[in-house]
């Protein structure tokens, strides 16, 4: 016994024996577990990409797509839909609420291509939420998931927005429509119709118009176009819409911008 005891002590006395030591002390009493934890719950598996692009949309139109889903879970869950990002999205969930256990789903979602006004990209999104019923047992909470419309309007949009014409005398000269064009091919042919002003005493100068070189936006390409306005008359306050006919390509499009003719600064 006496000779175990001597033997312990020298193992102690030099540190590679006290690590030796602490390492079959922790064999003995357990290592903390490097096991992964269990992955998280979920309700819903998603059966397709959240998000939809259509790539070069249309006006006109109805694009839509449906996405699939399933539930994943041993009890029935409750399906509700949140507003979507703009008013140009529809809906629709089947089964419209219950979603019973291991059973598939789906979420159709359209996008009224002519309610949107402007060119360019697009992602509109909807978000749907999946929430356990009342079942004993069942710890899951709330999950959301966000489906998503995308896509490319070709054609003319506002880069200042609406027009604003401030009086100051009856020779004023109104600021020019600057727009741009938002297109698939670096050298769109673009043609200005016509330019039909609100205002009696505005009219537009297309031959004057200027197109800037293109510009690289990802995949697409942008061009600024500025339209002279020129004063033909006596200034008066106003509201009323510049609609700019134009052709692009083949297809003849209208862009129409809000404008105000107000009052000199106070």
């Amino acid at each position: 016994m006496s000779r175990i005891i001597i033997i312990v002590s020298l193992i102690l006395s030099t540190s590679a024996g006290a690590f030796l030591f602490s390492d079959m002390f922790r064999s003995l009493v357990g290592r903390p577990s490097l096991a992964p934890s269990a992955p998280p719950k979920f309700l819903l598996e998603e059966l397709d990409p959240a998000t939809n692009d259509f790539g070069v949309l249309t006006r006109g139109i109805r694009a839509e797509h449906q996405f699939r889903f399933r539930n994943v879970t041993d009890h029935p869950i409750r399906l509700s839909r949140g507003r979507a990002t703009c008013g140009c999205v529809n809906s629709r969930l089947a089964p419209p609420e219950v979603l019973e256990p291991w059973a598939d789903g789906t979420l159709t979602l359209g996008l009224s291509t002519e309610i949107v006004k402007h060119s360019g990209h697009v992602a509109e999104f909807l978000i749907v939420t999946a929430a356990p019923l009342a079942t004993p047992g069942d710890d899951n909470a709330p999950e959301t998931h966000k489906f998503t419309l995308a896509g490319f309007f070709e054609g003319l949009d506002s880069i200042s927005g609406p027009i604003v014409i401030r009086g100051v005398s009856n020779s004023l000269q109104p600021p020019p429509l600057r727009l741009y064009l938002m297109s698939v091919v670096r050298d769109a042919d673009l043609q200005l119709l016509s330019v039909e002003s609100p205002f009696p005493w505005v009219a537009a100068v297309i031959s004057r118009s200027e197109v800037d070189p293109p510009i690289s936006d990802g995949q697409y390409y942008r061009r600024s176009v500025t339209v002279p306005l020129q004063s033909q008359g006596d200034w008066r306050p106003g509201k009323g819409e510049f609609a700019i006919r134009y052709r692009l390509g083949t297809a003849e499009h209208t862009l129409r911008l809000d404008a105000y003719a107000l009052g000199p600064p106070p």
